[in-house]
């Protein structure tokens, strides 16, 4: 099974660490399981899956300045999961009152499936406020359903970004946000991009994503973004320039918002590392006291530790911020028992 799960990774021109590996291996092990199954379930449980609505506020706060720029943008997410980063430029086309086409592609069968229902659970929609929510979902028995205008000119594909035609679509913006981690060929994949791309075309990656081989093909928009990138007009060999991005990210010292500080330490959390991930969350208390999230991770970890009376005052300051959160009730009665 194991020779299995490496060829299902192989195929899809995915990586996984043998620690990952070895640890699905051992929880299959012993279960009868047809490939098909077998596949599906490597690629829920060994790729990414995790984001959120407007994941990466700076990156999409510089984009709309770009999207201003034209009336109409055709527009790619790759590794979309869910939806959730397609569906926000839906909602941020029709706050600029501008036109796109956008489709979001994944590996996933299970992943697309949902995108296409537009259903989420509280955890999407958790750096949202009231009237955001408000104005994009319709709630129904607990669960957030994008309205319909925001539906109407978004597609989903269930299928690897290698085995899109390279002549009879070419996109203006291709979104490749915190994929290029899990491609054990990462400039296979940069080359597909870049044959996919207008002349014009921009190129999107995460926050603080830093691939050497993407700037043979690419530029850093200027003034310099370390996340948005141009189409150069042919493939260059130029030291130069990766040593120019590099030392502007250094001078930048960016400084990361609450949303990726939540997602650094949902990752310890993850990975049961519950004494770092206590170090962040001390932090994050004192610098966004007024937020929900910050005290109900907070209560969550002390408990993971065995401090009660500290998980007990953290859950306290949550539930004055929030007495909705469905989570933070299972926290009270866990902490309770």
């Amino acid at each position: 099974m194991k020779d299995k799960i490496i060829q299902i990774l192989n195929k899809h021109n995915l990586k996984a660490n043998p620690k990952q590996i070895e640890n699905f291996y051992n929880i299959l092990n012993k279960e009868e399981i047809d490939d098909k199954t077998l596949e599906n379930l490597v690629l829920m449980n060994l790729t990414i899956g995790e984001s959120y609505f407007f994941r990466d506020k700076e990156i999409l706060k510089k984009l709309k300045n770009i999207l201003k720029t034209k009336k109409f943008w055709k527009i790619l997410s790759v590794g979309c999961s869910r939806g959730e980063e397609v569906y926000t430029l839906s909602f941020i086309a029709q706050e600029l009152k501008i036109n796109m086409e956008i489709t979001g592609i994944d590996v996933n069968k299970e992943r697309i499936k949902q995108a296409r229902e537009g259903k989420y659970k509280n955890w999407s929609v958790r750096f949202l406020n009231k009237d955001q929510i408000e104005k994009y979902f319709e709630i129904k028995d607990g669960y957030f359903y994008v309205k319909e205008q925001y539906r109407k000119n978004v597609n989903f594909e269930n299928l690897n970004i290698l085995d899109l035609n390279n002549t009879d679509k070419k996109f203006d913006i291709i979104f490749l946000r915190r994929v290029l981690i899990y491609i054990s060929n990462p400039e296979k994949i940069i080359e597909k991009i870049y044959s996919l791309l207008k002349n014009d075309g921009y190129l999107v990656i995460g926050l603080g994503e830093y691939f050497p081989d993407l700037f043979k093909y690419f530029s850093p928009l200027l003034p310099i973004s370390s996340s948005i990138l141009v189409k150069n007009p042919k493939k260059v060999e130029s030291k130069q320039i990766h040593k120019k991005v590099l030392s502007e990210i250094k001078k930048q010292k960016i400084e990361l918002n609450l949303e990726e500080n939540i997602v650094i330490l949902e990752k310890y959390i993850e990975k049961k590392e519950f004494d770092s991930a206590y170090k962040i969350v001390k932090q994050l208390s004192k610098k966004f006291p007024l937020s929900f999230i910050v005290w109900k991770y907070k209560a969550y970890i002390e408990l993971e530790l065995n401090l009660k009376n500290d998980a007990k005052e953290s859950l306290k300051r949550a539930l004055i911020l929030n007495n909705k959160d469905e989570e933070i009730w299972q926290l009270k009665y866990a902490i309770e028992e």
